[in-house]
């Protein structure tokens, strides 16, 4: 079945198509996924190529490994990997430039398997996420702003920044939390501690650092997945808190105290109870654990979660033909199922894109909430 643009109008005469670019080379492939993780955490890539031993050409290519030479795959550091797919106009005759890019990132593991059916090597890795993590800094710059400490980092890794100006020095919430952060702390947790700090959301996407409210990366028009048409298999559910009453515990300590502060946020529904007395449903209660913050925080933070569990939150999956806009900036609607659900806008809190050019088939996982869930929830 052919997906369906944003307006539901399908694509005709199309054919999914996708290119892989290995340091810099376009090379065939088996199967490929890309897993969209959500904001402050890295998207993957996991990629099965092809692979020669020993063969019997002379000179090397990035997917051989002869007498004459060693792979790049074994002995180059950073091997970058870019990952494209699409329904380019014509499916016979096209490049990367026809398609749009899911996977800009390095390489972390290869694996070879050798098997009486062929040699195949499989590559998993991240996107530029990785770098970030993967440097421990000892400098925390507390006499940069949030938005400058970001920039630099980024730049360091060659990225481009788009940081929306902050004005209040790091060296402040370093005071103000009495937090005592590591002497290793990685570029990524420091930067996203100071996107806590100013509400803000942290993304990578391409070769772009983005550093802003979360609701500036967000898209406006969704995407129609109605049941019936354009969806394979739809699950839904309703949060096990829905229509109860909540308490939320955030417990907090400093980190070179032993002591700890317990604060909590109680909310109770107005719904009529089924069982009453002694026997009644006990309120559902979460408890979230949460070093460094004072009391006044801790508080806010245990407000700030009890207003989102508050929300009736209905909570989904499904699987469809390959859509590469879908990602979890994303909103989608639904259609087909109803009062309630029907036009409701969805957020994306993880997408799959999955590739097998033996078909080829390009197809796409995704779960899903009516809530607009901040990377931290709660976040203060």
């Amino acid at each position: 079945m052919i997906p369906l643009s944003n307006q539901g109008n399908f694509r005709p005469f199309s054919r999914p198509r996708s290119v892989v670019i290995v340091n810099g080379t376009r090379v065939p492939f088996r199967t490929w996924s890309v897993d969209l993780n959500g904001y402050s955490a890295a998207d993957t890539f996991d990629l099965t190529l092809p692979f020669r031993a020993l063969d019997q050409l002379k000179g090397t290519t990035i997917l051989a490994n002869t007498t004459d030479q060693e792979t790049v795959l074994l002995t180059q550091p950073d091997i970058l990997v870019e990952i494209y797919v699409g329904y380019p106009r014509d499916p016979n005759n096209y490049d990367e430039n026809d398609l749009t890019q899911l996977m800009y990132g390095y390489l972390d593991t290869a694996d070879f398997n050798f098997s009486s059916q062929g040699v195949n090597v499989e590559i998993q890795g991240r996107n530029q996420v990785g770098p970030f993590m993967d440097t421990k800094t000892t400098d925390k710059f507390p006499n940069l702003t949030s938005s400058a400490i970001v920039t630099y980092f980024g730049k360091q890794q060659g990225l481009t920044v788009v940081a929306t100006p902050t004005y209040t020095l790091a060296g402040t919430y370093y005071a103000n939390d009495h937090t005592t952060l590591t002497t290793d702390i990685t570029e990524w947790d420091l930067m996203n501690y100071l996107a806590d700090q100013e509400g803000f959301t942290l993304r990578v996407k391409g070769n772009t650092l983005y550093f802003g409210p979360r609701d500036s990366f967000l898209k406006s028009t969704p995407l129609i997945y109605t049941w019936g048409q354009n969806v394979k298999t739809l699950k839904l559910s309703r949060s096990p808190h829905a229509s109860k009453d909540i308490k939320v515990e955030v417990i907090t300590w400093a980190w070179n105290k032993k002591t700890r502060m317990v604060t909590t946020a109680t909310n109770t529904t107005t719904y009529a109870k089924r069982v009453t007395g002694t026997s009644a449903h006990q309120e559902w209660v979460e408890t979230y654990y949460i070093p460094g913050l004072t009391r006044d925080q801790a508080q806010k933070r245990a407000n700030a979660i009890l207003q989102q569990l508050s929300q009736t939150e209905l909570t989904g999956e499904l699987t469809a033909d390959g859509n590469e806009t879908l990602d979890i900036d994303q909103p989608i609607t639904l259609k087909g199922l109803g009062l309630g659900v029907d036009g409701t806008a969805f957020w994306p809190t993880k997408v799959t894109h999955a590739f097998d050019n033996s078909s080829p088939k390009y197809g796409i996982d995704a779960t899903f909430s009516n809530l607009n869930l901040p990377s931290n929830p709660g976040g203060v």
